[in-house]
């Protein structure tokens, strides 16, 4: 079937972890966790779900002085760890982080991953680093965290839609936000958050291949 993002939960009670709402992942063959954290003090992560599935880290991106990102997967999880009630956590001391997790179907359960990258900076727009698909139908997530920017504007360009957000929340949590983007023609892509003021941010994005049943891409969100 084609790609389908099931449901996306945010979280960020963050000083030194925090958990998603419980969702419904039936169906889901790729799960995703979109983890920001603020750098000086963030120390070892560890990310986990209630069902008990096993997490794959892509490349932590950011300064020793500033904020840290990283997007974990989980491909293919067996049925008895799908279902009503599944819940995301991390969990880094001092880490003032926030999380977006996002339940998908329709990946290359073989080899998902094909290409990754990540930038940071200071400056209001942040682009997260250019990837380029392999071949038309592929996902495209990126996830960026900001510091010090309560009420800003967070937006994205290149066709991305955002699939959560959550907003920076003084002495609590980073701003931690996370968007996607199937491309029907394959093509290098470097799309450029912006975040009103101009905070510490640090982006990834990742590419994530198409099963052979996802060539004409649909999302539904529930």
């Amino acid at each position: 079937m084609p790609w389908s993002l099931l449901v996306t939960p945010v979280t960020g009670n963050g000083v030194n972890g925090g958990t998603t709402a419980a969702m419904d992942t039936t169906g889901a063959n790729l799960l995703l966790m979109s983890v920001g954290l603020y750098g000086p003090g963030s120390g070892p992560v560890t990310v986990s779900d209630s069902k008990g599935n096993t997490w794959i880290g892509l490349t932590l991106h950011g300064t020793s002085g500033g904020n840290f990102h990283k997007i974990y997967y989980c491909v293919a999880p067996p049925a008895g760890k799908l279902g009503p009630g599944h819940t995301f956590s991390y969990a880094a001391t001092t880490s003032y982080g926030a999380l977006v997790a996002q339940a998908w179907s329709g990946v290359d359960t073989a080899a998902p991953v094909s290409g990754e990258n990540g930038a940071d900076g200071t400056p209001a727009t942040l682009a997260a680093g250019p990837v380029t698909p392999p071949t038309p139908g592929c996902l495209i997530v990126t996830g960026i965290v900001h510091d010090n920017n309560g009420g800003a504007t967070v937006t994205i360009d290149s066709g991305f839609t955002i699939a959560g957000s959550k907003p920076y929340v003084p002495g609590t949590s980073m701003g931690s936000h996370a968007a996607y983007l199937i491309q029907a023609v394959a093509a290098t892509v470097n799309p450029v958050w912006t975040v009103t003021g101009g905070s510490p941010k640090t982006a990834s994005i990742a590419v994530f291949k198409a099963g052979a049943d996802a060539s004409q891409p649909m999302v539904t969100i529930l």
